[in-house]
């Protein structure tokens, strides 16, 4: 699977990524890239898991944490736009973005002078209880003998 992975990643010649691949029962790969490539080819590279998928004949889901520390870039509406206007046309790949600042992504999504208005929908989950939490972590360690 690993070799099905970077085959599928060398196919797009133009940008040099890191993999990370972590092989088990939920299987987890990610990319990285160095940010000098990102200037280079943002378009290619804001397309890639869409082409990827599409070439596989396989849907994708993205999950990018903390997404509303995208305020903090350097242009953050355009960065917005620029995101926006690739991932509004994929159709192989569905983006989950989390952030723990719920003021901050209410901002991000909520706001209609903002790019990501209306982008999706849009789910507040509470923290884990205490209890819930310690018996979840009691069992999983049952569960693997440790």
């Amino acid at each position: 699977m690993f070799a099905e992975i970077t085959d599928s990643v060398k196919q797009f010649k133009k940008i040099i990524p890191k993999i990370s691949f972590s092989p088990g029962q939920d299987m987890e790969f990610s990319i990285s890239l160095d940010k000098e490539e990102v200037l280079k080819q943002p378009d290619e590279i804001l397309d890639l898991a869409e082409n990827i998928a599409k070439s596989k004949n396989i849907n994708l889901r993205i999950c990018i944490d903390e997404f509303q520390n995208i305020a903090y870039f350097d242009d953050p509406l355009a960065t917005q736009k620029k995101l926006r206007s690739h991932w509004q046309k994929h159709e192989h790949v569905a983006y989950f973005l989390y952030g723990s600042k719920r003021h901050m992504m209410l901002e991000v999504f909520s706001s209609p002078s903002m790019p990501f208005y209306n982008f999706g929908a849009m789910m507040f989950l509470e923290k884990i209880s205490k209890d819930v939490w310690t018996e979840f972590i009691v069992k999983q360690f049952k569960n693997t003998g440790k």
